[in-house]
């Protein structure tokens, strides 16, 4: 009788093992074996696995048969040659995990997430004063960027006979901490209505984009929405730290967008956005270079580009099955 000599994993949910075992028999079955291993038992447990298909001290026909179930995409590339991903009852792709990211992976995973917004950024300031204009108040006062102070506290030191420069009394952290301190108190307090921040969102975009976040369903738009819609009001200046975060969100977007045309935002959280980026006709250095010559306009704080990873390709037929469900008895 011939005996099968792949690794076989079938990544599902309830997997039936006794059909499995009809299809090959003298093998050995494996469902979720590694679960609640600690990482030293798990390693020696594969390396178990490993062995029973792989020992070339045994003649090739008598090695062992392995149909292995598991949730694990780590532990589907580290034993499998082959791999079955069952949803909804079917298999939906079979081969290896290199086969499966080029077929189901259509690219490159980009990974960016922006820089935190800070109170004496360009970009911050510039959108404070055009909601305090929309609301016809001024409370930011003489606060500039940092750049911009900077070059007036380092004109002033050039202008006085008695400063140091380069030696032990310049403490330039002290200096930047007084010059915070200074500005934070020119910063006065106003809070806003639903109504009034939605003036103010059109007068710092010059569109609907930034209304169009603020409902009680959008997860980028829902803390403002709440707070706006409290009796106290949202306070102007987390307004503008909103605006500044989301419009350079919709920069990062639009760059991505115009630099790899087969491109789509796969998830969002909070600053970092992932995109699946098509690999047709682009190369994974042009990527990271694209990126590189515009990370410091888009205010990039770190990005990675990867292949499609398995577990993404798992999730993405687990995904569809979910939306097969609705409607049914299981959805």
């Amino acid at each position: 009788m011939h005996t099968f000599r792949t690794t076989l994993l079938c990544s599902i949910p309830y997997c039936n093992v006794l059909y499995c075992a009809a299809l090959c028999l003298y093998s050995c079955l494996l469902c979720r074996c590694f679960h609640g291993a600690d990482p030293v038992a798990r390693r020696e447990i594969w390396q178990m696995v490993s062995d029973m298909v792989n020992d070339r001290s045994v003649a090739p026909q008598d090695r062992t048969s392995v149909i292995l179930t598991t949730h694990s995409m780590e532990e589907a590339e580290a034993l499998c040659p082959r791999i079955a991903i069952m949803a909804g009852g079917k298999i939906r792709c079979l081969g290896s995990a290199q086969h499966l990211k080029d077929k189901f992976g259509q690219g490159y995973q980009v990974e960016m997430k922006i820089k935190s917004t800070e109170k004496y950024d360009t970009d911050y300031l510039a959108h404070l004063r055009a909601i305090e204009q929309s609301c016809g108040v001024q409370l930011s006062g003489d606060a500039k960027p940092h750049e911009d102070r900077g070059a007036e506290t380092t004109s002033d030191l050039s202008n006085d006979d008695d400063a140091v420069v380069g030696g032990t009394d310049a403490n330039p952290e002290a200096e930047a901490a007084e010059l915070v301190a200074d500005e934070g108190d020119a910063m006065q307090e106003m809070y806003l209505s639903l109504e009034q921040m939605q003036e103010a969102l059109r007068a710092a975009s010059g569109d609907e984009y930034l209304v169009s976040i603020i409902d009680g369903t959008n997860p980028n738009g829902y803390a403002v929405h709440k707070a706006a819609s409290s009796q106290i009001g949202i306070e102007i200046h987390e307004v503008a730290l909103f605006v500044t975060t989301e419009l350079r969100m919709r920069e990062m977007h639009d760059f991505i967008a115009s630099s790899f045309a087969a491109s789509v935002m796969r998830e969002r959280q909070d600053t970092k956005a992932r995109y699946e980026v098509s690999s047709e006709g682009v190369r994974i250095s042009n990527v990271f270079q694209s990126i590189e010559d515009n990370k410091d306009r888009l205010k990039v704080a770190e990005y990675g580009v990867s292949q499609t990873s398995l577990e993404q390709v798992f999730n993405m037929h687990a995904a569809e099955a979910e939306k097969l469900k609705h409607g049914t008895n299981d959805g």
